[in-house]
């Protein structure tokens, strides 16, 4: 048996419910949509970092491969590409916590 505080129930009533009941399915379901829609905003971040990244990628070697380029484009192509590289590698990093903590 729970018991939900006044606030959390119908307004001004304390709410008490059997272990498994409706009520305690719905604070349930409550509690888990914010949880999933989280986990989607995280994975869109990332996949957002993923991408600059591999444009990045492509732009520093476009840049790399050019004979003209200066040294100042070429700075800050290593720049952007070490930037996108540091947040893939926290992504990566992320990615496997949450990989151990479903173990």
């Amino acid at each position: 048996m729970s018991i939900i505080p006044e606030g959390q129930g119908a307004p001004g009533k304390t709410v008490i419910c059997e272990a498994g009941g409706r009520v305690e399915q719905l604070l349930q379901g409550a509690l888990l949509v914010p949880r999933i829609s989280e986990a989607q905003d995280v994975q869109s971040r990332e996949e957002t970092v993923l991408r600059v990244a591999r444009q990045d990628i492509a732009r520093a070697l476009s840049v790399a491969e050019d004979g003209a380029v200066t040294k100042a484009e070429l700075t800050r192509a290593l720049f952007f590409l070490a930037q996108s590289t540091r947040a893939a590698v926290d992504v990566a990093e992320s990615r496997q916590e949450r990989m151990d903590d479903m173990a």
